[in-house]
C-alpha cells in the first residue's frame, strides 16, 4: 500500500467486524468496523443507511469499500463508505441490501418512522464504556427470549446527554427514562413495558 500524502483521497477496503451504528443528531450516519486493535467509523450514504439496520447484528464479519481522506492539518482522517457486504467464509460475500433480516432483534434508525415499541440505548464510547456493551447483550437476549423480537426494537442513537448516569435507556413510546441501569435491572425491566416472559 502506498502512502498517503497531504490531503490525498484513496480507495479504501476494510475487512472486520460490525461494531454498531453511531448517530449524529437524530440520524443514523456512521458505521462502526473494528479491525484488529482498532476501530474505524465509516460515513454511511443515505441509500445505505436504511438497508444495513435490518442485515448486521454486531460481530458480524464486514467488507467496506469506498473513498477516503486524510486531512493532515487536523490529523484527521475521513471514510465514507460506497458498499457493505456481509462476508461469510463458506460462500463469496453478498452486498448486504440483498440478504434478509437475521434472527435477531432489529436494530432501527430514530430517522425512520415506526409503530413498534422500541428501547432507545445510547451508543457512544462513553457510555459503551460504562457497561452499556454488556446491557447491549442482555437486553437482546431477554428480548429474544421472551420472543419479543417481533414487538420490541432495539434503538442505537447517539449521546443522549446522560453521561454522567450512564448506562441510560428510554423505552417508547411514553419516553420511560432509566439511569445506571446495570444488567441485572433488564428481566424486572422488560417484565413492566412489554410484560412477563414465557413461564
Amino acid at each position: 500500500m502506498k502512502p498517503i500524502q497531504n490531503g490525498q483521497r484513496f480507495e479504501f477496503n476494510i475487512e472486520g467486524r460490525f461494531l454498531g451504528f453511531a448517530a449524529e443528531g437524530h440520524k443514523l450516519k456512521y458505521l462502526n468496523v473494528g479491525l484488529a486493535a482498532e476501530n474505524f467509523q465509516v460515513k454511511l450514504p443515505k441509500h445505505l443507511r436504511l438497508t444495513l439496520r435490518a442485515g448486521l447484528a454486531l460481530e458480524d464479519p464486514i467488507q467496506v469499500t469506498g473513498q477516503g481522506e486524510f486531512d493532515p492539518s487536523k490529523g484527521t482522517l475521513k471514510l465514507k463508505a460506497n458498499e457493505v457486504r456481509l462476508r461469510a467464509s463458506a460462500m463469496p460475500s453478498q452486498p448486504l441490501p440483498a440478504i434478509a433480516a437475521p434472527a435477531h432483534c432489529a436494530l432501527v434508525n430514530d430517522a425512520v418512522p415506526t409503530s413498534r415499541l422500541k428501547i432507545q440505548l445510547c451508543h457512544k464510547s462513553g457510555c459503551q464504556k460504562r457497561g452499556g456493551r454488556a446491557l447491549d447483550r442482555v437486553l437482546e437476549k431477554a428480548l429474544r427470549d421472551r420472543n419479543l423480537c417481533d414487538r420490541v426494537d432495539i434503538q442505537y442513537t447517539g449521546c443522549q446527554k446522560r453521561c454522567s448516569t450512564a448506562p441510560s435507556l428510554m423505552v417508547m413510546p411514553g419516553k420511560h427514562l432509566y439511569n445506571k441501569v446495570e444488567p441485572h435491572h433488564v428481566p424486572e425491566l422488560i417484565a413492566k413495558h412489554f410484560g412477563p416472559g414465557p413461564s
